[in-house]
């Protein structure tokens, strides 16, 4: 390694003081370093199609230009968490699944969401405060 060094130097010796291109070379190689961990950060958050398609993990799914933890899916371009996965859409986080809908969490009566106004009872959407008796509604909204 030492003789290319000397060949290296003696090249550039010809115009350039061997202190000088030492110099130069120094230089060069800490502003390579510093490019390198500046542009890093931004090639991460990039997306489309110049974002870098590196392979994720085993157990983990890329999702643009992330790749999502182990118990999520790529769900609309975002990362989502498996039991907020309802019919191609994440429901949020007071929100289930209910028939193949988000449905509030409050409203989940069974496999319907109740409508307004209804309240879950024994598993079947009932009126609120309806005079002598609750009225009971046998399908609810899909929300």
């Amino acid at each position: 390694m030492g003789e290319r060094f000397d060949l290296v130097s003696r090249v550039l010796a010809g115009r350039l003081s061997r202190r000088r291109a030492l110099w130069l070379a120094a230089q060069a190689l800490f502003t390579g370093a510093v490019a390198t961990q500046v542009s890093l950060p931004a090639a991460a958050q990039s997306s489309g199609p110049s974002a870098p398609s590196r392979p994720c993990p085993p157990h983990r799914v890329r999702c643009g230009s992330v790749c999502c933890p182990a118990n999520q899916s790529c769900v609309g371009g975002k990362c989502c968490q498996n039991n907020r996965v309802c019919n191609g859409t994440c429901c949020g986080a007071s929100q289930k699944c209910v028939g193949g809908d988000c449905c509030a969490a409050n409203k989940a009566c069974g496999n319907v969401c109740c409508q307004t106004g209804f309240t879950c009872q024994h598993n079947q959407c009932q009126q609120r405060g309806g005079g002598s008796g609750p009225s009971t509604v046998d399908e609810g909204l899909s929300a």
